[in-house]
């Protein structure tokens, strides 16, 4: 009997001696574990059986007289590993022997096989060493054939020995699944990075790199990865050594564990022009209730003191200690009508400017 597998590998098996009651019956094909599809890189076990199935016959096969092959491709798709069980490659009935020139694992049974006995737990290790070039959904199919070109052995129950496994091979999983990246600056001597990871695998950590030009980038920060798989991970990094009123360009180098990389995409962000003349502007002017400010050469966390005076100097409004971007509206519609002084400080200016209540 010789048996075929087909797609991913072929496992083939043949008997030389043979009587009417003998049923060499393999099968229980199955890959472990069994959530497929396996990313290239990613290892798995394929577990078969192989016993005499004579059912209450006298049927024996002699030592050395049944012979089970695993051949793997040579166009890729997986790479053998190791014989997982039986431990070392010897079983109670087989030995099972990888040959690297002819790429297969030979299993020769090394005792007689009588009726129910056999390897009951054959697994064999792979990697999905590459992404196969057929067919389009990258998968392979594993078929379980019985003998279909040589004699037939009629004693033999092709209902046990028959099967179909499908393995599918992806490409292979990034260190990092960046699900988010940007940029931002709100200020013009800082430059705010942040980026979202949906899983991490073998991810040692990610350098920050910035450019003027997009082409010729610099190291400036350099953040370690958590590895959590399965779920988002938020990272930010700042930089700090930016000028005002300038274009960058930031992007992710990934390193593993292994020394690989993986440059990630760029973005661009401009900071804010430090040299900009702060300024207030005022509107609309007159008012009749709300006053909009408009702040120009402000950081947006800045924090400033607002007080508004009336013709005669005394305080009818006061803000204390809000930042420029909480204060973009004053309601003046308490006041009467009138001319009114509105003074801005911040840490190192104090700008007065009037406005007219309507």
């Amino acid at each position: 009997m010789r048996i075929f597998l087909s797609g991913l590998f072929i496992l083939f098996l043949t008997t030389v001696s043979w009587s009417q009651t003998c049923d060499i019956a393999t099968g229980g094909m199955s890959v472990v574990p069994t959530n497929t599809p396996f990313h290239v890189g990613e290892t798995f076990d394929f577990v078969f059986y192989v016993y005499n199935e004579a059912q209450g016959g006298d049927c024996c096969y002699e030592a050395e007289s049944v012979l089970v092959y695993v051949a793997f491709p040579n166009n890729g798709g997986v790479t053998f590993q190791s014989v997982v069980s039986p431990a070392g490659g010897t079983g109670a009935y087989f030995d099972w022997v990888y040959n690297a020139t002819e790429n297969t694992v030979i299993g020769t049974n090394h005792t007689e096989i009588c009726d129910a006995e056999g390897e009951v737990d054959v697994t064999i290790r792979m990697i999905a060493s590459t992404l196969p070039m057929y067919p389009q959904t990258r998968t392979s199919i594993i078929t379980l054939l019985n003998n279909p070109d040589g004699p037939p052995f009629l004693s033999n129950n092709e209902g046990n020995d028959n099967g179909i496994v499908t393995v599918q091979i992806l490409a292979p999983l990034l260190p990092i699944d960046l699900s988010a990246f940007n940029a931002t600056s709100e200020s013009c001597d800082r430059v705010d990075i942040f980026w979202e990871t949906a899983a991490e695998i073998n991810n040692d950590y990610v350098e920050i790199q910035r450019s003027e030009d997009g082409k010729t980038f610099i190291p400036v920060g350099k953040v370690e990865g958590t590895n959590l798989s399965g779920s988002a991970t938020n990272y930010t990094y700042s930089d700090r050594n930016v000028k005002g009123g300038t274009l960058y360009y930031y992007r992710l180098r990934q390193v593993d564990f292994d020394g690989k990389e993986e440059l990630h995409h760029q973005i661009p962000v401009r900071t804010k022009d430090c040299n900009l003349t702060k300024s207030v502007e005022l509107h609309p002017n007159p008012v009749a209730d709300m006053l909009n400010l408009g702040y120009n050469g402000f950081d947006s966390d800045e924090i400033i003191q607002c007080v508004v005076t009336n013709s005669i100097g005394e305080i009818v409004k006061v803000s204390k200690d809000v930042s420029v971007s909480s204060l973009k509206q004053m309601d003046v519609s308490f006041l009467t009508s009138g001319m009114y002084n509105i003074k801005i400080e911040s840490e190192n200016e104090t700008f007065i400017y009037k406005f007219v209540k309507i």
